[in-house]
């Protein structure tokens, strides 16, 4: 049987890419990832959830198109069993889950996932 199931991504801003737009608004990786590492400080995130709505929103801390794709392909895969992704933090975590070596009996991590898993926690722990 087919079972049918959902995600619903909420992020904030999404940046990536190498040109920076008006219309549509766009801001480079670079860039973003500067305002990212900023923005996602610990008492700048806590700034933002303690003021109104509008107010808090703006200082709510960007996320990579990179990590939003990876966050969606790993929740259609099934890897990650999440309803909603509507923070930073949920995105990330939801991106950064790799399905199981099934070729090796050891539990020796790849290289790519070594430095994936090393840079998801190089950004949460800059909180």
């Amino acid at each position: 049987t087919f079972e049918r199931k959902s995600c619903i991504l909420k992020p904030t801003f999404i940046y990536g890419g190498d040109a920076f737009g008006i219309d549509p608004p766009r801001l480079p990786t670079g860039i973003g990832s500067i305002i990212e590492a900023i923005l996602g400080l610990y008492p700048i995130q806590a700034t933002s959830e303690a003021l109104p709505d509008v107010l808090g929103v703006a200082l709510e801390a960007p996320v990579n198109v990179e990590s939003v794709a990876g966050a969606m392909v790993n929740a259609a895969l099934g890897l990650d069993n999440s309803r909603v992704l509507d923070s930073r933090e949920d995105i990330l975590m939801a991106a950064s889950k790799r399905p199981k070596n099934r070729t090796t009996t050891n539990n020796a991590e790849s290289p790519e996932m070594k430095k994936r898993r090393d840079e998801l926690k190089s950004i949460l722990s800059e909180h």
